[in-house]
């Protein structure tokens, strides 16, 4: 039988290095490892070590966030809970909000 262990914010571990040395010795079984982790350059360097595979999200994140942002903005709009003076803020807000959501 074949047990999947998924790993979530690795870049969060405190000794990356010791726990992708038990990581490796886990490769070994029948044990498949699926880890998630902000873009990070440590963190990918230390994986690197023992993965097979490797993608970014980070790519195909930036349509996402658009959407989302500008439908929070309309939304909050149509409800009077944001008012703008200007409605080319709501651009400004969504450039703002997408250009610190790039840095996580």
């Amino acid at each position: 039988m074949r047990v999947n262990l998924v790993v979530d914010a690795v870049d969060e571990c405190v000794n990356l290095s010791e726990f992708v040395d038990g990581l490796s010795e886990l490769s070994k079984s029948n044990i498949r490892v699926l880890m998630t982790s902000r873009h990070d350059l440590s963190s990918r360097q230390a994986i690197s070590k023992i993965a097979r595979s490797s993608m970014s999200l980070v790519e195909h994140m930036a349509t996402d966030i658009d959407v989302y942002l500008r439908g929070e903005v309309a939304a909050r709009l149509a409800a009077g809970s944001m008012k703008l003076r200007d409605s080319s803020l709501a651009d400004q807000i969504v450039a703002a909000v997408k250009k610190k959501a790039d840095r996580l």
